[in-house]
């Protein structure tokens, strides 16, 4: 027959025993809880770094068609196309004198 202490120890081995698993448990359950959130975390930075590097290229190719429609032979060859043409002759606008002073009478 089992004495007295003896029960007394397995009371306490039994309140350790059940302790340890409420403690791993409950470090198990952290442990999920921590693994989603960084999981969530990856999945949210790696959209942003696919958008970052989506923006990148857009912006290269942006900077390119910039730079190809700010050229100048570009320039001069839309001129072209819409019929201007170019002169080394300077361009003089004579005004009649009447339509000068017809200006400067209706400014005062």
């Amino acid at each position: 027959m089992p004495n007295y202490e003896s029960a007394k120890k397995i009371n306490k081995f039994n309140k350790l025993l059940t302790s340890v698993a409420v403690i791993v448990f409950i470090l198990c359950l952290a442990n999920l809880i921590g693994t989603n959130a960084l999981a969530t975390e990856g999945v949210v930075l790696d959209d942003l770094a696919n958008k970052s590097l989506s923006l990148d290229r857009e912006n290269r190719q942006l900077e390119l068609a910039i730079s190809n429609v700010s050229n100048l032979s570009y320039i001069e060859e839309v001129a072209s196309q819409k019929g201007f043409v170019r002169t080394n002759r300077p361009l003089i606008i004579k005004i009649d004198n009447s339509l000068a002073a017809a200006y400067v009478a209706n400014d005062q």
